[in-house]
């Protein structure tokens, strides 16, 4: 199954449209702030296009704070880089390894992955 999904997206390479204007505008860098009950920290998305392929490589650095004992603990880093391909017909990049969906809004600058929302800054 895995490869009908591939061969789909390479066949559907062809089309263009709004796909286009959303591929041309994936690659950049995207930033998110999060705060939750026991931490806090930002993610960082650096997303570029892999050449002459409708994948992109996207490396997420993320730095954080977890309270231990009522007091935030060291900041924390943690690196992880994944492949994605674009989905032409959802128009939407997906990452399998995770099942991972980013949903890139080009018009307000926004990337979706998941429920998370980031900001293009570049």
């Amino acid at each position: 199954m895995n490869r009908l999904f591939l061969l789909a997206l390479i066949l559907a390479g062809c089309s263009n449209g709004d796909n286009g204007k959303i591929r041309q505008s994936v690659p950049g860098v995207y930033i998110r702030h999060f705060e939750a009950a026991y931490s806090r920290g930002d993610d960082t998305l650096f997303i570029s296009r892999m050449n002459g392929t409708n994948s992109y490589r996207v490396i997420r650095k993320s730095t954080f704070r977890r309270i231990k004992n009522k007091r935030w603990g060291e900041p924390e880093q943690k690196v992880e880089s994944w492949v994605v391909l674009y989905d032409f017909e959802n128009k939407n990049l997906y990452e399998q390894k995770r099942e991972r969906r980013l949903t890139p809004l080009p018009d307000s600058n926004k990337l979706w992955v998941g429920t998370s929302s980031y900001s293009k800054i570049e």
